[in-house]
């Protein structure tokens, strides 16, 4: 759910201390979230389509949420949403 680095992996929220795991050795941070090392789930595809989705449940990132992407390939490309 975020971009980048979380610095040393930590931040507060709302009085809330949240401490992240740094995840890409050496850096001693946090960083890009946790869609690119998690398995993603399947939906429709198709010869020219596929939809992918991620749902995280809330662990040291307290924050449940779900993320879908959609590809597709048209005339002009590979389009992703």
């Amino acid at each position: 759910p975020f971009s980048g680095r979380i610095a040393n992996g930590r931040f507060n929220w709302n009085g809330q201390q949240v401490q992240l795991d740094a995840n890409f050795p050496p850096e001693a941070h946090s960083i890009h979230g946790h869609g690119w090392t998690r398995a993603w789930q399947t939906g429709s595809a198709g010869t020219e389509m596929a939809e992918l989705s991620y749902t995280h449940a809330p662990d040291a990132w307290p924050w449940a949420y779900r993320a879908v992407q959609a590809f597709r390939l048209g005339p002009s490309g590979l389009e992703l949403t």
